[in-house]
């Protein structure tokens, strides 16, 4: 921890107060955004439960399209259950781009079957909600 805080937890509450501001919900708590660095100044957010159980040090994150994000990421930007994500990647060893463009409830079936993420409307939509492409 920051020497200063751990002496003085006025410094710390005034540091929060100044650079994050007040919380936006009791659902909020503070985070450290890069978890081999310690409580120290530039490294504290306030985030959710969620948020700071996919920034421990066991998340795996996965990459498609040049992004890498946790499984539960992923599902929520393909607006899909995690559950159905994780079922299809980490059971049945689907690939990615197929495991988030297969429709819901299509079970277990082959490759061409299977919608490629990269034509869906929701990958269409994130890349335009992060300006990934132009349009």
């Amino acid at each position: 921890m920051y020497r200063p805080w751990a002496s003085a937890f006025e410094a710390f509450r005034d540091y929060v107060e100044k650079e994050l501001g007040p919380r936006s919900s009791r659902r909020y708590s503070i985070d450290r955004i890069n978890n081999d660095k310690g409580y120290v100044p530039g490294n504290l957010r306030w985030a959710t439960p969620e948020e700071q159980n996919r920034n421990r040090q066991g998340t795996k994150l996965y990459p498609l399209a040049g992004e890498f994000h946790s499984l539960g990421e992923w599902a929520e930007i393909a607006n899909i259950r995690y559950d159905t994500v994780k079922s299809r990647v980490v059971t049945y060893d689907w690939p990615l781009d197929d495991a988030l463009g297969t429709t819901p409830g299509f079970g277990r079936c082959s490759l061409k079957d299977r919608r490629r993420w990269t034509s869906t409307e929701a990958y269409q939509s994130y890349l335009k909600r992060e300006k990934l492409v132009v349009g």
